[in-house]
């Protein structure tokens, strides 16, 4: 399991690609599951002019992907983490029992790793 706290999405395509490059690595040998929350801003949700937000699921490469995108707050940093760290805690909590390595690929996710190991009795 991989949780990122930034993944390409339609609205930038190129952002944070190494962290699906390397699930795509592992999805090789290993099933690979990718779940976040990805805060999007206002500039790039005006820049594209569409309003696509929420659930995204898609399989590709072998790797399970679903993500949450939502709006981020402009100048709220606190409140827009602890809504990604709440979000990715709900995405993740019923599916982490299956999993055996858990990849929190930020410190803006670290919240969630604690929780989960503390929960779970993960070392």
């Amino acid at each position: 399991l991989i949780v990122p706290s930034r993944y390409p999405t339609e609205y930038q395509p190129h952002n944070y690609i190494f962290v699906k490059d390397q699930a795509e690595i592992l999805a090789k040998n290993y099933e690979v599951k990718v779940r976040g929350v990805i805060t999007i801003s206002f500039r790039e949700l005006m820049k594209k002019g569409i309003l696509s937000l929420g659930v995204v699921k898609y399989n590709k490469n072998n790797v399970d992907t679903k993500l949450v995108l939502i709006p981020s707050i402009p100048k709220c940093k606190k409140i827009n983490n602890f809504i990604r760290n709440l979000g990715n805690y709900l995405l993740i909590r019923g599916i982490v029992k299956d999993i055996d390595i858990v990849h929190i690929h930020s410190y803006l996710a670290g919240d969630v790793g604690i929780k989960i190991k503390n929960k779970l009795k993960f070392y």
